[in-house]
C-alpha cells in the first residue's frame, strides 16, 4: 500500500471513527463468538397511540411559540448560507499535476496545475473565460478538481457554487486559508 493510500485510509478511518484491527485481533474476535445459528426476528411494529391529545397539545404549544416570537409567517424567515467546513485543520499539502493534466483556461488563459493556481486564477481570469467554464449547470473547474486532483469534497462545493466569489471561498476554506 502506498503512502498516499495509507493516508486516505487513515483519513476515512478517523472520519468514520473506525479503528484498524490487525489480523491477530480478528482471529480472537472470531474465536470468542459462538458458532451457533441464530434466527433473526424483526423488531415489533411501533405502537400507535390512539390518544391524540398529546399530539394536539404539542401542536398548540408550537403555534403559541411561533406567535409569541412573531414568526407565524414562514415566508419572512431568513435564509442563511453556511460556509463549507472540511475535516482537516492543517493546511493541505500542495498537489501538482503533470503538464498533460493541467487545466487550460479558455481563450489563451493560464494553465492551472494545482489548487493554489486555481484560487489565484479564479480571481483574475476574465468574465468571458469564467463563464465559458461555468455555464448551464456545468462546471469545468469542479470536474477537473474531482477527476484530476481527486478531491471530491471540494468538487462538490465548487459544483454547488453559483458565483465566482463562492468558488473562491470554497477553495480558500478547503486550503484552510483565512481571508
Amino acid at each position: 500500500m502506498t503512502k498516499e493510500e495509507e493516508d486516505k485510509k487513515t483519513f476515512w478511518q478517523k472520519f468514520f471513527g473506525i479503528e484498524d484491527v490487525d489480523e491477530s485481533e480478528k482471529e480472537e474476535v472470531k474465536e470468542d463468538k459462538p458458532q451457533k445459528e441464530t434466527n433473526m426476528v424483526a423488531p415489533p411494529p411501533p405502537v400507535i397511540k390512539e390518544d391524540y391529545n398529546e399530539l394536539e397539545k404539542e401542536e398548540e404549544a408550537e403555534k403559541s411559540a411561533e406567535q409569541s416570537y412573531g414568526q407565524n409567517d414562514f415566508s419572512q424567515k431568513e435564509t442563511v448560507k453556511v460556509k463549507p467546513v472540511f475535516m482537516d485543520t492543517e493546511p493541505r499539502k500542495k498537489i501538482e499535476v503533470t503538464s498533460d493534466k493541467f487545466f487550460y483556461v479558455y481563450d489563451g488563459g493560464p494553465k492551472i496545475k494545482n489548487l493554489e493556481d486555481l484560487l489565484y486564477y479564479l480571481g483574475t481570469i476574465t468574465e468571458r473565460q469564467f463563464n465559458h467554464h461555468v455555464r448551464d449547470g456545468a462546471n469545468d473547474f469542479a470536474n477537473w478538481v474531482n477527476d484530476v486532483l481527486e478531491e471530491d469534497w471540494l468538487a462538490i462545493e465548487l459544483q454547488k457554487s453559483e458565483t465566482r466569489e463562492e468558488m473562491i471561498t470554497s477553495v480558500k476554506s478547503f486550503l484552510n486559508i483565512n481571508n
